[in-house]
C-alpha cells in the first residue's frame, strides 16, 4: 500500500539583505567565494542527510576536542622544555617552538609567515602554534596544506603518534590507511575525507586549491568546513608561480571573510608583499640570526660543466653522498655508472610504496655508516627526513638549492665549513620549466656573497616573479575572469561568474600525465579483487576495504605517471594494456627495475606479455 502524503504549503521567510551580486572588480571574486561557500554548506547538509537516511542512523564520530588534542601535544613536547637541550641546534629548536607556542595564545585571526631555516623544528612548532591558536580563538580545526604527496604520510605519522590516530585525516589521491587500522575506522575516516569532518586535517595543496576553485559538488562540499579554522601552508615557496596570484587571493578571501588563521611556513619566503591587500605579519622574531646560528652547510658552486662520467665518479669518491639532479633520466644514467655496492636511486618512475621501501633502507645504511651513494630527482627536498654528509645539486632554483642542502649535515653534526654543498651545471639540455628559475640563481650568484641569506633569498624571488611577468601569475585569468570578464586575459570565457570554466582550466599541477598501474604480488591481488567483485553485493554488507573506491586507491601505491606521448609510445609498442580511464598496466613486467623503476626507453617488438583476465587485471 503506497503511504498517503498530505499537501502542505510552506512559506519562505522574507531576507531583509539579500546578496547583492557584483559582475566585475574585486567585489566580484568576493560574491563568487561567497556562493561557493554557501552552495557547499547546501550540498554537505544534503549528503549528510541522505548518507543518514540510507544508513539509518546520522554519523558520528569520535574525534577529540581542541582542548585535549593541546593537552597530548603539550605532554608530547614536555622533555624537550623541561630538559637541557643537548646541542645548540636542539636548543634553537626548543626556543623556536616555545615562540610558536607563545605567539599561538598572543596573535589575532589573520594572516602570519614563519620563516625558519631548514631543519628548525617548523613541522612540530607551527603545530603547536596552531593547537595553542585555535585553543585562544576558538578554532574549529587545523588544516595542514602540504605540497607534495611524498611527505605528506611522513608528516600525519607523526600528528597521529602525538594527537591520536583518530582526530588526524590523512586527505590524498594515494592514501590508503595507516597501520593497525580497522575496517570500521577506514570506513569512518574516508566519510570524513569527503567533507574534511576532523579536527586535524592534513592534505595536498592540489586537494585544497582546487577544492577552492571547482564546481563539483563532491570537491566544493568540504569548503565550508576551512571557515574558522587554523590553515597551515607548509613550504609555502613551492605554490607554482603560474597560479600565485589565485592562491594569494584564496588565501586572503579566507582570511578577511571567514575567520581563517592563515601560516605560510618555509624556509624560504617568497617575496609576496607586493601582491597581497592585507597585512602578513612574521611569527619568528629573530628569523635574520636563525640562518646564521643555524647555518648547518656551506654552499660551492662548480664553475665547470660536468658531464655524466664526472658526476659519477665524483659520487664515487665518497663513502655518503647524495646528487640531485634535474631530470628522471638524468638521475637514471647517472645510477648506471656508479659502483654497485651502496648505490641508490630515487625518482617518480617508481611507484610511491617502492620508494618508501628504498628511503627506509637508506635511512638505516646511513645510521649505521654504510655505504651510501644516492641519486634523486627532486622529490628528495621536500621535506624528507635523511641526513648526508655532503650533498651534491644540479643548479636550479634557489629554494630548491637550499631544501637540497636541508639535507646535508641536518641534525648539525659535523661543523658547517666541512660540510659541503655542491652547485653544478651538467651538460646538456636545461629542462625549459625551469630555466627562469635558473636565471634567477645566476643574478644572485653574481651579486650575492652569501647564498644562503635572507638578502639573497628575498632577490632570487623578486628577480624570479619579474622574470616570470605578473600578468603569467594566474596564468589561466582564474582571478580575472571574475574581476574584469572583458578582459583579453579571458578569452574562452563566458557570461558572468564562470564557475565552471574557471574550474575547467585551473589544475594546480599543468602537466597532463597518465597512470600506470606496476604489476607486483600486491597489486595482483588487488586487480582480482576489482575484476571478481561481486557488483550486486549490498552496501550493507560489503566491507569498506574490499569497496571499489578504496582497492584503487590501494592502486595508487603501485601507480607511476607518464606524459601522454610516454604513455602512447608503450600502447604502441604492446606495454601497456589501456585500463578503465586514462590509465594502462604495464604488462611487459621486464620493464620495470626494483633498482630504477620504470624504463622509459621501452622498444618496439621486444615486449613480453603478460595474460590479463577479467576487466583489464593482471595474472
Amino acid at each position: 500500500m503506497k503511504p498517503k502524503y498530505d499537501r502542505q504549503v510552506v512559506e519562505l521567510p522574507q531576507v531583509e539583505n539579500p546578496l547583492e551580486l557584483h559582475f566585475d572588480g574585486p567585489e566580484a571574486f568576493r560574491d563568487a567565494f561567497h556562493i561557493r561557500m554557501l552552495y557547499s554548506c547546501l550540498v554537505d547538509a544534503d549528503f549528510l542527510d541522505t548518507e543518514a537516511f540510507m544508513l539509518g542512523t546520522a554519523r558520528v564520530h569520535h574525534y577529540d576536542g581542541i582542548e585535549v588534542l593541546l593537552s597530548r601535544f603539550h605532554a608530547y613536547i614536555k622533555p624537550w622544555l623541561d630538559q637541557e637541550a643537548e646541542s645548540d641546534l636542539n636548543a634553537k629548536r626548543t626556543k623556536i617552538l616555545q615562540n610558536c607556542l607563545d605567539k599561538g595564545r598572543e596573535v589575532p585571526t589573520g594572516l602570519y609567515s614563519l620563516t625558519v631555516p631548514t631543519g628548525g623544528g617548523k613541522t612540530t612548532a607551527s603545530m603547536g602554534f596552531a593547537l595553542e591558536h585555535a585553543m585562544a580563538t576558538g578554532k574549529r580545526r587545523i588544516i595542514y596544506v602540504i605540497p607534495y604527496t611524498s611527505i605528506i604520510e611522513q608528516n600525519a605519522d607523526v600528528f597521529r603518534k602525538i594527537l591520536g590516530a583518530n582526530n588526524v585525516l590523512e586527505h590524498h589521491a594515494s592514501y590508503e590507511g595507516y597501520e593497525g587500522e580497522s575496517d570500521e575506522e577506514l570506513r569512518m575516516e574516508q566519510l570524513a575525507a569527503e567533507n574534511w569532518d576532523a579536527p586535524v586535517v592534513v592534505t595536498t595543496a592540489v586537494q585544497f586549491f582546487e577544492s577552492l576553485y571547482g564546481n563539483r559538488s563532491s570537491k566544493l562540499r568540504r569548503i565550508h568546513n576551512i571557515a574558522n579554522s587554523v590553515v597551515i601552508f607548509d613550504e609555502a615557496q613551492m605554490l607554482p608561480v603560474e597560479h600565485l596570484i589565485p592562491c594569494v587571493r584564496g588565501i586572503e578571501e579566507l582570511v578577511k571573510n571567514y575567520k581563517v588563521t592563515a601560516v605560510l611556513c618555509t624556509a624560504t619566503r617568497p617575496s609576496l608583499d607586493a601582491k597581497l591587500t592585507i597585512p602578513m605579519e612574521e611569527l619568528q622574531p629573530d628569523r635574520d640570526s636563525l640562518y646564521e646560528t643555524l647555518r648547518r652547510t656551506k654552499l660551492q658552486v662548480i664553475p665547470d660543466e660536468k658531464t655524466t662520467e664526472e658526476l659519477a665518479g665524483m659520487m664515487a669518491e665518497r663513502k655518503q653522498v647524495l646528487c640531485i639532479v634535474n631530470t628522471r633520466q638524468a638521475a637514471k644514467d647517472i645510477y648506471d655508472l656508479l659502483p654497485e655496492e651502496g648505490r641508490y636511486h630515487l625518482s617518480t618512475l617508481m611507484y610511491p610504496a617502492h620508494r618508501r621501501q628504498v628511503l627506509q633502507e637508506i635511512r638505516s645504511k646511513l645510521l649505521d655508516g654504510h655505504t651510501v651513494r644516492l641519486v634523486s630527482t627532486s622529490l628528495i627536498e621536500a621535506g624528507v627526513d635523511v641526513d648526508f654528509p655532503c650533498v651534491m645539486r644540479e643548479v636550479s632554483g634557489l629554494d630548491s638549492i637550499l631544501q637540497a642542502a636541508g639535507r646535508c649535515n641536518r641534525e648539525g653534526r659535523e661543523p658547517a665549513e666541512s660540510s659541503l654543498v655542491y652547485i653544478f651545471r651538467r651538460t646538456g639540455v636545461t629542462p625549459l620549466s625551469i630555466s627562469q628559475n635558473i636565471s634567477a640563481f645566476q643574478y644572485v650568484r653574481d651579486h650575492y656573497e652569501e647564498l644562503d641569506s635572507l638578502d639573497a633569498v628575498k632577490a632570487y624571488f623578486e628577480d624570479r616573479h619579474r622574470l616570470y611577468g605578473e600578468e603569467n601569475m594566474d596564468r589561466d585569468g582564474v582571478v580575472c575572469s571574475f574581476t574584469d570578464p572583458g578582459s583579453y586575459r579571458t578569452t574562452g570565457y563566458s557570461g558572468c561568474l564562470p564557475f565552471a570554466a574557471v574550474a575547467q582550466r585551473f589544475h594546480f599541477i599543468s602537466d597532463e600525465t597518465r597512470t600506470v598501474y606496476i604489476l607486483n604480488d600486491e597489486s595482483k591481488q588487488i586487480f582480482d579483487l576489482l575484476a571478481h567483485k561481486n557488483e550486486e553485493q549490498s552496501k550493507e554488507n560489503a566491507t569498506y576495504a574490499s569497496s571499489t573506491r578504496f582497492l584503487y586507491r590501494k592502486l595508487g601505491q603501485y601507480a607511476v605517471s607518464v606524459t601522454q606521448s610516454e604513455f602512447n609510445k608503450y600502447i604502441d609498442t604492446g606495454d601497456i594494456e589501456s585500463f578503465e580511464d586514462n590509465a594502462g598496466i604495464l604488462v611487459n613486467e621486464s620493464l620495470y627495475s626494483m633498482e630504477t623503476g620504470l624504463d622509459l626507453k621501452s622498444n618496439a617488438g621486444e615486449s613480453l606479455f603478460v595474460r590479463v583476465q577479467g576487466k583489464g587485471c593482471g595474472k
